[in-house]
């Protein structure tokens, strides 16, 4: 018969060690969601006629800067 001796988890050892472990978590889902919607939508304007480009302002070779930093009004 194996015994398993569990520690008790005091509120000490969660902020030190769990908070930050579950935020760096958040903040890499967030970051990952980020990135994954500025990929689609590079995609979606990279697959967008010269037209429609035009019209919104953004030029084919722009369409990654503007994604990311946005446009100059």
């Amino acid at each position: 018969m194996s015994h398993t001796t569990r520690l008790p988890l005091s509120s000490g050892f969660s902020s030190f060690l769990l908070l930050p472990l579950a935020r760096w978590v958040r903040d890499g889902i967030q970051a990952l969601g980020q990135e994954l919607r500025r990929r689609e939508a590079i995609r979606v304007l990279g697959e967008a006629e010269d037209r429609m480009l035009a019209d919104i302002g953004v030029t084919r070779s722009a369409i990654e800067a503007a994604v990311l930093r946005g446009r100059r009004w």
